[in-house]
């Protein structure tokens, strides 16, 4: 016996015992044809970023302090 609803359902019987197969694609049957779209295309890997220094370094990074000009007054920090 054949499914006329799910295309590639088959059910057989022989010797009291019944079987049931399938081997399709999962759609049901309907009067419009359908074709199931194929997915986009892979598209290959993006190339590497450049490599940025660490955002959170474990060592402090030494800051060398500018030189003053002569004339200039200095201001301190609090």
């Amino acid at each position: 016996m054949r499914s006329l609803q799910w295309p590639g359902a088959f059910n057989f019987y022989s010797q009291g015992k019944y079987t049931h197969i399938y081997v399709g694609n999962g759609h049901k049957y309907e009067e419009v044809s359908f074709f199931p779209v194929h997915p986009p295309p892979v598209l290959n890997d993006p190339s590497e970023y450049d490599l940025q220094p660490e955002p959170t370094p474990l060592t402090e990074p030494v800051v060398e302090e500018a030189k003053q000009e002569e004339g200039e007054p200095v201001e301190e920090e609090e």
